[in-house]
């Protein structure tokens, strides 16, 4: 980012919040654009849709459904209240 890049990587963007903190206040500084993903994400059917909706080809998008193999790790109890507390840290 210092050097003038955008940023985007592969999960995990960082392994602890003080590295977040950090990647933050240089992409904030250097008015650089972070992006964590996975490549299943960046696919082209993902940003044609995309485009799609916002074009507005489909018309109004006023519900999604979705569907992931992963359900139990979205609902987890731990991962709720790890969720929570990333959250709150990252607003201080």
């Amino acid at each position: 980012m210092r050097m003038g890049k955008h940023v985007y990587c592969e999960k995990p963007l960082t392994h602890t919040i003080e590295e977040a903190r950090l990647m933050a206040r240089v992409a904030a500084e250097t008015n650089a654009v972070t992006q964590m993903g996975n490549a299943g994400h960046a696919g082209e059917g993902l940003r044609q849709t995309k485009e799609w909706i916002d074009a507005g080809v489909i018309g109004e998008v006023k519900e999604v459904h979705t569907w992931s193999d992963r359900l139990h790790q979205l609902i987890s109890p731990l991962r709720i209240v790890h969720y929570a507390i990333v959250h709150r840290e990252t607003r201080s």
